[in-house]
């Protein structure tokens, strides 16, 4: 069940990395044709794959059939990604649908139309799969339960990017300016992401309970038992609830939630229709295990780890791959322009870097923080034989091999050899307890470094040379690939300009105004090198002023005012500067702390020139 989870992740990152093009290259009519008829094919080869492992099944072991039903499985699920992949570059179904007034206004119903579809494609599967396990093992559940079990089950990872998604576009809506700007800047967006992630890892549970329509244990012998277990192990539960994942027939349970208040442990119609009660005792001790050894704050450090790692290499990454030769040759052998070809790559890159974190680092502390809930049991009982036997029983009714290895779990077999080897000697538990600390300091110093690299290479001098390395290397491939382009000429004048190099900055802005003589960007960074240009030779205030004005006819942004702004000052023109700085404060959404020195520079220079006086703003 946790690889729908890592599927869906990936169609995220997938859906949230995409840059739709400016024109469509299919009509609408061909491309929801293209997506229908992929549908279709899609769905044959759901059922020619099932047919096969349901006709090689009377050959092999149960094992052996189960391996082949999971192989199955997995190479449609990452098909359905691949045609989820299609429907976005290929058939570029978001164009058509942000042309329709609803989804325009609020693009959170079109993730929700690409998300159902992608969710359509996996039930497929799922539907299909169901009728395969029925002739390996009965799971006692009906199809649609199958199904349906599934999607709920996935549901807590696409939900809370849904309503973030859902709250920035309401607000987008309102007539209030305020939180529009609020969002609109760094600080903000970051404060926002950090209370709303906050919110969820405090009372995601709650809804989840919801989601998964999870009722109350009711009161009586199995309520009372769990609930002394839990006294004695000085843990609290807001509520001991019925998990009804696959019809509540799966031996299993679960503890979701950081505090009492809002924990809740999850236990299933199996675990008391199969399982005694010292068996009972065990898998709850288990589940204690997790709070106890505070797993779950391990988590969501992880995850953090996650995007300190994803944001500290990401863009070195992507710069990298920019410059290289597979991106020229992309761009070429497919058609597609820059920009789909970037969008391409940040999504391939995006997905590497999750697929390794999670699968090599998460997976790592997963099957280990696994196994010390396991030997929690020894803390609570003497032995760990019912443990052992509910293992057994699971292994028995699901119809799975013991020996089925898992990125996130060790294998039963292996599972139960730790158990019965704890049972003869507990010091394996004092040396796995430490096993995992050790782990977890040398995750937590790798976390240091990765920081410490991140900020240097996204903020410091090392990544700034680097970064600049990389774009004007890809630039100039871009120029020699396929001639003189104004754009391009601006983005290497903005390189030299960067650099200090304001001879080659010059010279690069001027070809570029002579492709393109009205674009705003390059009139006003070529008026700021010679407004500011520390090298007195590249001084020209009078036609730096020239440059600017005509930038902001075309364009009043605040970065172009301040600009004028600047060169009316470098002109002895004060008030003029101090009027325009006050337009560009008005206008800022961010970095507003500059803007407000840089008009509190031009009042006291205007009050000082004999200028009228002013009231500051």
């Amino acid at each position: 069940m946790f690889d729908h989870f890592l599927y869906f992740i990936v169609v995220l990152l997938i859906y949230s990395t995409y840059q739709p093009p400016d024109v469509p290259r299919l009509s609408p009519e061909t491309a929801i044709f293209g997506s229908i008829i992929s549908a279709f094919f899609f769905w044959k080869i759901v059922l020619r794959l099932m047919n096969r492992v349901l006709h090689e099944m009377p050959a092999g072991s149960l094992s052996q059939r189960d391996r082949r039903l999971d192989a199955a499985s997995r190479q449609l699920s990452i098909l359905a990604i691949i045609l989820f992949v299609i429907n976005l570059y290929g058939f570029e179904l978001p164009v058509y649908l942000r042309k329709l007034s609803l989804f325009s206004m609020i693009p959170s119903f079109e993730a929700v139309v690409l998300l159902g579809l992608f969710a359509g494609y996996l039930s497929l599967v799922w539907a299909k799969e169901y009728e395969v396990q029925q002739q390996i093992h009965n799971r006692g559940v009906t199809k649609r339960e199958y199904v349906l079990s599934n999607i709920s089950f996935a549901l807590p990872v696409v939900l809370p990017w849904l309503v973030l998604s859902a709250t920035v576009d309401i607000i987008g809506l309102l007539p209030f300016e305020a939180p529009k700007k609020f969002l609109a800047s760094s600080e903000g967006e970051s404060i926002f992401f950090i209370f709303f992630l906050f919110f969820i890892t405090l009372l995601g549970p709650v809804f989840i309970r919801k989601i998964w329509r999870c009722k109350p244990l009711e009161a009586g012998y199995w309520r009372d038992r769990i609930e002394a277990l839990s006294d004695r192990a000085g843990i609290a539960f807001a509520d001991i609830v019925y998990w009804p994942v696959f019809g509540g027939r799966m031996i299993t349970a679960g503890v979701m939630g950081l505090v009492g208040k809002f924990r809740y442990l999850l236990v299933t119609d199996a675990l008391f229709d199969y399982l005694t009660p010292e068996e009972i005792d065990t898998v709850v001790a288990h589940e204690i295990g997790h709070v106890k050894q505070r797993h779950m704050y391990f988590y969501l450090l992880f995850f953090g780890g996650y995007l300190l790692f994803y944001y500290s290499v990401f863009e070195i990454l992507l710069s990298f791959f920019f410059v290289t030769k597979p991106f020229q040759w992309m761009i070429r052998f497919f058609g597609i322009s820059a920009v789909t070809a970037a969008s391409v790559v940040v999504t391939i890159l995006a997905i590497f870097v999750f697929v390794f974190y999670f699968r090599y680092i998460f997976g790592f502390f997963m099957r280990n923080f696994e196994r010390q809930a396991d030997a929690y049991v020894l803390s609570l009982f003497d032995s760990t034989e019912p443990l052992i036997s509910t293992f057994k029983k699971i292994a028995f009714g699901s119809g799975q091999s013991p020996e089925k290895p898992s990125w996130h779990h060790f294998s039963i077999s292996e599972r139960i050899d730790f158990l019965e080897k704890c049972e003869l000697d507990r010091s394996h538990v004092d040396r796995h307890n430490q096993k995992v600390k050790i782990g977890i300091i040398g995750f937590l110093v790798a976390l240091v470094c990765v920081g410490v690299m991140g900020y240097q290479l996204n903020f410091g001098g090392v990544g700034q040379r680097l970064s600049s390395h990389f774009l004007e290397k890809m630039v100039v491939g871009q120029l020699k690939e396929n001639g003189p382009n104004p754009e391009l000429y601006r983005i290497l004048a903005d390189i030299y300009l960067e650099r200090k190099a304001y001879g080659d900055a010059v010279k690069y802005y001027n070809l570029s105004l002579s492709g393109d003589s009205s674009d705003p960007n390059t009139l006003n960074n070529l008026a700021w090198l010679y407004a500011t240009a520390e090298d007195p030779a590249f001084r020209r205030p009078e036609k730096a002023l020239s440059l600017a004005t005509q930038a902001a006819r075309i364009d009043s942004a605040p970065h172009i005012l301040d600009t004028l702004a600047e060169c009316y000052f470098l002109n002895k023109k004060f008030d003029e500067a101090y009027e325009t700085a006050r337009m560009a404060l008005k206008r800022a959404t961010e970095n507003t702390s500059y803007y407000q020195r840089q008009l509190e520079k031009f009042e006291k220079a205007s009050r000082i020139h004999g200028g009228s006086d002013r009231i500051k703003i």
